[in-house]
């Protein structure tokens, strides 16, 4: 009987299946896209943050931010706000967008 309960709240979501309940379901797949968005944007500002020769440090003076708090969003540590990525977008001299698509500077 259990069983045949749990069987009704399996998910399918983005290559999990497994029986879980609905919450437990969208939080799974939350975190799954979450770390996906973090890699990319960590990649992207890693990246244009070395075309324009900074160091981290440099960086967060330019944010207004601490070096360390740059490392942890580049490690994909820290979600920032959308607040905190205007302000590294324009210390970086590029469109907020263009940090969160996945290998942006791969067309350039």
């Amino acid at each position: 009987m259990l069983h045949h309960s749990l069987y009704k709240y399996t998910k399918k979501l983005e290559g999990f299946n497994k029986f879980v309940n609905p919450n437990e379901g969208i939080r799974i797949y939350f975190a799954y896209v979450v770390s996906e968005i973090r890699k990319t944007l960590a990649q992207n500002i890693r990246h244009y943050r070395k075309l324009h020769n900074l160091s981290q440090e440099t960086l967060g003076f330019k944010c207004g931010m601490s070096n360390v708090y740059i490392s942890r969003i580049e490690s994909g540590d820290f979600a920032v706000s959308i607040d905190t990525l205007d302000r590294i977008a324009k210390a970086l001299e590029v469109k907020p967008s263009l940090l969160l698509e996945p290998e942006s500077y791969k067309s350039e």
